[in-house]
């Protein structure tokens, strides 16, 4: 609230955080710096907490998805105004849902599957994960939050029954001329001006966010910028039924045949950027050169960034299996149970810090191995090149918090 009030009243606030609010299943992403100001939030369904409210005295009514990955992309504050009488509820940005013509029905109200989940932040990197189960749609998602903005991954999403599945990176209000490059243009100078398409899309830009997606097998990128129809009273029945319309901006990947073989998918998103920064992050997202992503399976989902001189500057990753994961500059991660870790590595001081939290909210203790000399309170050296870093994890009313050591690389 004060930051807001400064805003509101002229004075320039800068200040960047991610908070993990765990027991509420949320994080807040933000970033205020004079070059970029934006805010991302993301919420995921947890075994302790009801999804939504009961739509009592009928209001909510089409809240039937709200918690399943939502993710609120935000550089005005005007980027959802009034857009509910007319958005499509099975299109809640960051969800991955089965595609269906009609408003959703049933129950709108449950507790989250008991699969494991995360909601982690060493205060400057984030990260939410579940491992998603409703209505015959399962699958791995996991989101990564960083300086550029943030980066979503998918695995193994299935649907038990014939039909499509349809993840949503936005729906928001449209904001004016939409441009595109496509995956298969070599030549970043190939930009389109497009309202709509079905296609092989590899970048957008809408608003002052760009947002990037990898080409795979079996996904469509969808681009639809039309006019949208609806009213108030379907989603709260004491309002009225004149109708309203909007022109709204969608944007999402559509995968096919998910019941005879799992979805992959892998974006990002980068808000608050120029048209000129979109087309020179452009080559950059080619060359992998923001981030790369260094799995992302059923067994683990991570991104991480090196710099020119080998350095890991951060790993993130979510491990739904204990196991080893590796990066390009050769950098180990260990865990002996499943854990969300995040990796930060400053390279002018030479100092780390690796934060964890438990995947499936029963262990509360947490041995990561690393293929790094490191001191920190909680490290055990047992040679030159090898580190055993101790978690203990809280329960109780901090269940799920994350636990951050911090020291000093020595190699």
């Amino acid at each position: 609230l004060r930051e807001q009030s400064a805003r509101m009243a002229g004075h320039n606030f800068e200040t960047s955080q991610t908070l993990a609010y765990w027991r509420s299943a949320f994080l807040v992403h933000q970033h205020n710096t004079s070059e970029r100001s934006y805010v991302i939030s993301s919420r995921v369904l947890s075994p302790q907490l009801w999804n939504t409210d009961w739509p009592h005295n009928d209001e909510g009514l089409l809240s039937h998805y709200v918690s399943d990955g939502a993710t609120m992309i935000s550089l005005t504050g005007q980027e959802y105004r009034d857009i509910f009488p007319v958005w499509n509820w099975r299109r809640i940005p960051g969800t991955t849902l089965r595609e269906l013509p009609n408003d959703p029905t049933g129950r709108v109200r449950l507790m989250g599957p008991s699969h494991g989940h995360a909601v982690s932040s060493d205060g400057h990197f984030g990260i939410t994960a579940m491992r998603y189960d409703r209505e015959g749609v399962s699958g791995n998602k996991a989101w990564f939050f960083i300086d550029d903005g943030m980066v979503a991954l998918g695995n193994d999403l299935r649907l038990s029954q014939p039909g499509v599945l349809f993840t949503t990176l936005d729906q928001s209000n449209y904001q004016g001329q939409t441009e595109l490059t496509l995956a298969a243009d070599l030549n970043v100078d190939h930009v389109y001006q497009l309202d709509q398409l079905q296609g092989d899309l590899e970048s957008v830009y809408h608003g002052g966010t760009a947002y990037f997606m990898e080409r795979m097998r079996g996904n469509i990128g969808v681009l639809e910028t039309g006019t949208q129809h609806g009213n108030w009273h379907r989603i709260n029945r004491s309002l009225p039924v004149a109708p309203v319309e909007k022109r709204v901006f969608t944007l999402g990947l559509r995968h096919l045949n998910p019941a005879t073989g799992p979805a992959t998918y892998h974006y990002a998103v980068f808000p608050g950027i120029s048209r000129e920064e979109w087309l020179r992050s452009i080559p950059h997202w080619r060359n992998r050169a923001i981030y790369r992503v260094i799995e992302n399976s059923n067994k683990v989902q991570a991104i991480g960034r090196t710099n020119n001189v080998g350095d890991t500057l951060f790993f993130l990753a979510v491990f739904w299996e204990a196991k080893a994961l590796q990066d390009s500059a050769g950098l180990r991660l260990s865990p002996d149970r499943p854990v969300s870790l995040i990796w930060h590595y400053d390279a002018t001081t030479n100092q780390f810090s690796l934060s964890a939290s438990s995947m499936d909210k029963t262990v509360h203790v947490v041995s990561v191995t690393i293929n790094r000399k490191l001191q920190c309170q909680e490290c055990s050296n047992f040679d030159e090149r090898q580190t055993v870093i101790r978690f203990v994890l809280p329960g109780g009313s901090e269940l799920g918090k994350t636990v951050v050591n911090a020291g000093v690389v020595n190699d």
